[in-house]
């Protein structure tokens, strides 16, 4: 099967890209996923437990049974469905777990006849989940996909390729193999990988849109390593050059599609976007909203998207960030300048601290600074409420606070010793009447505290 190489549009999406607002997720974790409708679940850090998390209820803890060890989180869909897996009694299980009136529960996914257990890759909106299982006593591995009303099944039994999913398109019922593709209910609709590119090679496929396009990584076999990601288009069986360019390191890769077919993924410690129906990657950092000079970021100057792990089918964005030193998990969220009567910006932000030079378990010292919050004309706005977030390399303080008759508010809290680098972050300003316009003003500030 031949293919046509061509270069990714400049920004052709529709709807166009967004510019984006930073929030400041209430967690840590270390293995995360966005659903369409903007869940996030993953485990926490450092209490190593399942959770998900939504903007009205808040983190839950996911039920685990008594004696659990390593659970894994591999992906939550529109429902709140949550697929992963854990050790109990040193016996792995696939499970997921089902929102209910009260909470959550744990399901575990039963074993396909004659194979090992069955644990997942992907979850899809409609809550299928497809995975593997390997066979009692051999290395080799099936492929099997769970429903609630059909059980577990092996998928090679029904007509499908032996090999692996490596991810499920979230709606449709695409799944990506390694070199192929097919759609559930329909054995017969196996699609093999068309012939790469000009010297390129040993495909590998790392995720599937619902309207079939996959995002394939290929190499170069002239190179000892040398990557490049294409968007095989599934209409015109185009590869879309998205990367434009070599990449010579093995930390990268595509982190989730959402509904719209956009990509988030990153490259090294970069986090990176990709919008239908094909645009080449740009940086997520690009897309922050301008600051008080007008220039892309400089509103959020201390935020540095340092990955993606997660793109909801609003464009919201689940990413990792640096602080300084401090790395936090933070939701970008779609915004554009001010529309009301009033418009709010932070004008200036100050922090700072000063700090022992022994470092002591336990202490704290306190960290301040001030906020100045004026309208679009200039006038100071006094009784604005500022939600201002300061964080450390350890610890996080959430504070309210008001501004005077200058527009002035003095914002202070405690944070561990010897943590470095402490941020103020302006998370929310309120004002009867009046929005806070993201897009111009000083959103973020870091400094170093002073030792005595």
């Amino acid at each position: 099967v031949s293919a046509t190489l061509v270069s990714a549009p400049a920004q052709a999406a529709e709807p166009p890209p967004p510019t984006y607002r930073v929030s400041i997720l209430p967690f840590q974790a270390n293995i995360v996923d966005m659903s369409g409708a903007g869940h996030i679940a993953g485990i926490n850090y450092p209490d190593g437990q399942p959770f998900v998390w939504t903007p009205g209820g808040g983190v839950v803890i996911l039920p685990t049974p008594a004696g659990t060890t390593n659970p894994g989180v591999v992906g939550v869909n529109s429902s709140g469905w949550v697929a992963g897996s854990l050790v109990v009694s040193g016996a792995t299980l696939g499970v997921v777990w089902q929102p209910t009136a009260t909470g959550y529960t744990m399901v575990t996914l039963p074993r396909p006849t004659g194979l090992g257990p069955a644990l997942p890759v992907a979850i899809d909106d409609a809550g299928r989940i497809v995975g593997s299982a390997g066979a009692p006593g051999q290395f080799w591995s099936y492929p099997f996909l769970w429903t609630a009303e059909g059980g577990t099944q092996n998928l090679a039994d029904l007509g499908y390729p032996t090999d692996l999913p490596t991810s499920m398109s979230p709606t449709s019922g695409w799944v990506a193999l390694p070199t192929r593709a097919y759609r559930l209910g329909d054995p017969s609709s196996v699609i093999p990988l068309p012939q790469a590119p000009p010297n390129f090679g040993y495909a590998y496929t790392h995720a599937i849109a619902d309207d079939g396009d996959r995002f394939v990584e290929l190499q170069r076999p002239s190179s000892m390593y040398a990557a490049r990601l294409f968007r095989l288009d599934a209409q015109t069986s185009t590869w879309v050059d998205l990367w434009g360019a070599d990449v010579y390191s093995w930390f990268h890769g595509v982190a989730d599609v959402n509904a719209l077919g956009d990509m988030v993924g990153f490259i090294r410690y970069s986090a990176l976007v990709s919008w239908a129906p094909g645009d080449p990657v740009v940086g997520l950092q690009t897309r922050l909203a301008a600051g008080y000079t007008g220039v892309p970021t400089d509103g959020y100057a201390p935020v540095v998207l340092s990955g993606a792990a997660g793109i909801s089918d609003t464009r919201e964005v689940l990413a990792t960030a640096s602080m300084g030193n401090s790395g936090r998990m933070v939701r970008l969220t779609p915004t554009g300048p001010c529309t009301a009567a009033t418009c709010l910006r932070v004008t200036a932000l100050t922090v700072g601290g000063s700090q022992s030079s022994t470092c002591t378990t336990g202490a704290t010292y306190t960290a301040s600074g001030t906020a100045t919050v004026r309208d679009q004309a200039g006038r100071a706005v006094a009784k604005a409420t500022v939600r201002v977030i300061l964080v450390g390399g350890n610890s996080t303080v959430v504070t309210t606070v008001t501004t005077d008759r200058k527009g002035v508010a003095k914002v202070a809290g405690k944070l561990g010793t010897c943590e470095g680098t402490v941020t103020a972050f302006i998370d929310d300003v309120t004002a009867p009447g009046a929005e806070l316009d993201r897009t111009v003003g000083i959103l973020g500030r870091s400094a170093l505290p002073a030792v005595r």
